[in-house]
């Protein structure tokens, strides 16, 4: 139970978290559940690796594969480099730099809304 009201307190109160990280957090959660479904599918046939389309049509180049360990990299690789930005978002945040950090968060769905109303 201990867990629950910690969670409460860190949604409300003195030393809640704003708005742009929780709505990153709720983007986030979801990015990695999308990830984790696109790993289930590529690795569906079990551990082998994933050839990729051979540019100079030699079967014998293994250069050209990618395997559950680079995925799985990959992977962490992103996840570090999301805590690190949630990181950042919070130092703005807790630096009175709430607008930058909505700015930051929403600014890939203004450039999308933009790139559509132009096209």
């Amino acid at each position: 139970m201990n867990f629950i009201e910690d969670l409460k307190n860190g949604l409300k109160g003195p030393n809640k978290i704003c708005d742009p990280l929780l709505i990153y957090i709720i983007l986030g959660v979801f990015k990695f559940i999308i990830l984790y479904r696109i790993y289930q599918d590529i690795t569906k046939e079990g551990f082998a690796s994933i050839d990729l389309p051979n540019n100079n049509n030699n079967n014998n180049n293994n250069n050209n594969k990618i395997d559950k360990y680079h995925i799985i990299m990959i992977m962490n690789f992103m996840f570090y480099l999301y805590i690190i930005f949630g990181m950042f978002l919070h130092l703005l945040c807790k630096n009175n730099m709430k607008n930058a950090a909505w700015f930051i968060i929403l600014y890939p769905f203004l450039c999308r809304l933009i790139w559509l109303m132009i096209i």
